[in-house]
Formats: C-alpha cells, structure tokens, sequence
C-alpha cells in the first residue's frame, strides 16, 4: 500500500543547538508516511540537539548547506529552538536555500521567527508557510 508521502524528499534545515523534539518528533512522522528525510547544516559531521536547557543527542549532517541543492527537494522543515532560528536567519547561504521554496511554491513548515525574517529580508508568501498542505 502506498502511503502519502512516497517519493517526497524533505530538507531539514539545521544548526547546533536546536529543539530536539522539533526535529524528532516532525522527521518520525515524515518517515512513517513515506518522505526520504534529510539533514542539511552549515557544517559537516554531527550536530548538537537540545532538551529545552540541557544537551540532548547529536545527530549525523546529511548534507553541509553547500552541498545541498534546494530543486533535489519537494519540501522544507525547519525546526525551532534556543540558537537555530537565529543562526539560519542570519546565515544568507541559509536564507536562500529557504527562499527558494518559498519562490517556487513548494511546501515549507518553520517557525514564526523565520516567516519574519523573510518579510523583513525579502519576498515571503506567509501563505505558504506551512508544510504539506496542512496549516
């Protein structure tokens, strides 16, 4: 049987320091419903997840910003946290690979600081800012 996301592929946009929950709980989901989830940093190796305050586990970098080509992916997630949004949002090489979705209408899901961003920073369509067709 096929299942709802077969065959999407799902940019997860990360940095040090992120919610751990926010990238767990979204990818699982992702993964059960058939996308190929992927982890792009600005860095290569591991990167660091957080428990609010205290240091989660560190998760394996898929693909360094660099490598990443934003048009391989049907999708872009984002997740929340202490330091994340503020160093996506002040990255450029970050901004642009979010954009990109953004400009081409493909589905995004990230977190009120980032639409933000993107209207202060550049064309943001807020209506899209939500993830697979669910708002």
């Amino acid at each position: 049987m096929a299942r709802k996301l077969d065959g999407k592929k799902v940019a997860i946009l990360v940095a040090d320091d992120f919610e751990q929950v926010e990238l767990t709980k979204p990818r699982a989901a992702l993964d059960e419903a058939g996308a190929q989830t992927t982890i792009v940093s600005l860095k290569s190796g591991k990167i660091q997840g957080m428990n609010h305050a205290e240091k989660g586990d560190r998760f394996d970098v898929d693909l360094t910003l660099d490598q990443a080509r934003p048009e391989k992916f049907d999708a872009l997630m984002i997740p929340g946290g202490l330091f994340n949004p503020d160093v996506m949002r002040t990255n450029e090489r970050a901004l642009n690979f979010a954009r990109y979705f953004f400009r081409e209408g493909k589905a995004g899901r990230g977190y009120l600081s980032w639409a933000a961003s993107f209207d202060q920073r550049g064309p943001c369509s807020r209506k899209k800012n939500h993830f697979l067709g669910q708002r």
